[in-house]
C-alpha cells in the first residue's frame, strides 16, 4: 500500500505543479461543492498563477502537526473529503468557489497524488463569526464523513471587538467537534490588510488563533503572515492596485495561498505515523 513515504516525494513538487484546472460547482446561498476532475487541455483554465507571485518560504508554512486522517485519504484509488467553513474572504470576491484558495488546494492535491479525488465542501456567509460557524460545522459533520476541515475565521470578531477569550472558547468547541467526527483541522487566520490594521486590534485574535491550535490538536495555516510577506516583497497587493485589477489580484492570491496550503497539508500529512 501506498504510505507516508508517497506523500513525502510528492511534498517537494507541489511549487512547480501548474494550476490550470477545471471544478464543478454548484453555489448556494451558504454552501456548494467543488469537485474537480483531472486537468485537461480542454478545460478552462480557471485556477492559474504565475510562479513569481508565489514565492512562499518554507518556514512561514512549516506544519508542526501530522495529519493522520488526511494522509489515509490521500492515497491513490481514495477520496479525500474537504469541509472548509469561513466567512466572506473564504471565497472569491465574485462568490465563485472553483477559483477560491481551497478549490486551488484540492487542485494542487490531485495533481501531487495522481489517482486521487479531492472533493471541496464549501459553507460560508458575509459577516459569520466563529460562533456562527460552530452550529454550520457540526450540522455538516453530522451529515457526512470529512478527513479535513478548512476554518477561516478571525476577521468579523477582530472588526466587531468581540472578547478574545469566548473566541477561544468558540475555537476549542469547533475544534474538537471535528476531531470527535475523525478529521483534522487547520485554521486560517485573517487576511493580511493595512486598512483591517488601521481600524481593528488583529493581534489579540492572530494570537488566540494560534493558541487555539496548539491547544485543541489542530494546525495554524498563517494567511496573514504570508499575505504580508508578498505585499512587503511586492508580489501582490490587492490594496494597492487599481479597482480594474483588484479581481484579478485576488485570483491570484486565492491561487498563490492554495498552492501553500496544499504543501502545508502534504507536509502535515507525510509526517504522520503509517
Amino acid at each position: 500500500m501506498v504510505g507516508r513515504w508517497f506523500l513525502a516525494a510528492v511534498l517537494a513538487a507541489v511549487p512547480l505543479l501548474p494550476l490550470r484546472a477545471q471544478s464543478s460547482a454548484q453555489p448556494g446561498a451558504q454552501s456548494s461543492a467543488v469537485s474537480g476532475p483531472r486537468p485537461g487541455a480542454a478545460q478552462n483554465a480557471v485556477l492559474s498563477t504565475e510562479p513569481e507571485h508565489c514565492d512562499t518560504p518554507d518556514e512561514l508554512i512549516a506544519s508542526p502537526s501530522s495529519f493522520a486522517d488526511v494522509a489515509a485519504a490521500l492515497q491513490p484509488g481514495r477520496t479525500l473529503a474537504v469541509l472548509a467553513v469561513g466567512s466572506a474572504t473564504i471565497v472569491n470576491p465574485d462568490r465563485s468557489t472553483d477559483a477560491s484558495f481551497p478549490a486551488v488546494m484540492a487542485a494542487a492535491l490531485r495533481a501531487a497524488v495522481p489517482g486521487v479525488e479531492v472533493t471541496v465542501t464549501v459553507r460560508s456567509g458575509r459577516g459569520m463569526t466563529a460562533a456562527d460557524m460552530v452550529p454550520v460545522l457540526k450540522d455538516a459533520l453530522a451529515r457526512h464523513r470529512y478527513q479535513l476541515i478548512v476554518w477561516q475565521t478571525g476577521t468579523v470578531e477582530a472588526v466587531r471587538g468581540l472578547p478574545p477569550d469566548d473566541f477561544l472558547q468558540t475555537l476549542t468547541e469547533g475544534i474538537q467537534a471535528a476531531r470527535d467526527a475523525g478529521a483534522d483541522v487547520v485554521l486560517v487566520d485573517p487576511q493580511f490588510s493595512r486598512f483591517l490594521r488601521a481600524n481593528a486590534n488583529l493581534d489579540p485574535y492572530l494570537q488566540i488563533m494560534r493558541q487555539a491550535g496548539t491547544m485543541a490538536d489542530a494546525d495554524l495555516f498563517p494567511r496573514f503572515d504570508l499575505m504580508k510577506h508578498w505585499v512587503d516583497a511586492g508580489e501582490v497587493d490587492m490594496e494597492r492596485v487599481d479597482r480594474a485589477h483588484r479581481d484579478s489580484a485576488a485570483r491570484t492570491v486565492h491561487a498563490c495561498l492554495g498552492r501553500a496550503l496544499a504543501r502545508f497539508v502534504l507536509q502535515a500529512a507525510a509526517t504522520a505515523k503509517p
